[in-house]
């Protein structure tokens, strides 16, 4: 999407391969989610599948380092998806 306040999240299987092949056209990045652990109706917990859970992971991931970092605002977009992008490539666990 062309909207400077969405960032658009595609899910990745546990290959790191993109779950639906059309979401290359409309993704800004991916996450995984394939077999995510999440909660489900009822109060119970349970693994799913789809770009939702991958959402919520790159949220959490967001969100986790501007506290980490205490930033309370980003100038852009560009600018989350950088952070993000630089975990990615350093593969360390962005909890510590």
């Amino acid at each position: 999407y062309g909207l400077s306040n969405i960032i658009s999240v595609g899910a990745l299987d546990k290959a790191g391969q993109p779950l639906y092949e059309h979401a290359r056209l409309w993704t800004d990045d991916f996450a995984p989610g394939q077999n995510v652990l999440s909660t489900l109706p009822g109060g119970s917990y349970g693994y799913k599948t789809g770009s939702s859970q991958a959402a919520a992971y790159m949220t959490g991931f967001i969100a986790h380092r501007m506290i980490k970092n205490n930033q309370t605002f980003v100038d852009s977009k560009e600018q989350l998806l950088s952070m993000y992008r630089k975990w990615i490539l350093s593969k360390t666990d962005p909890l510590f």
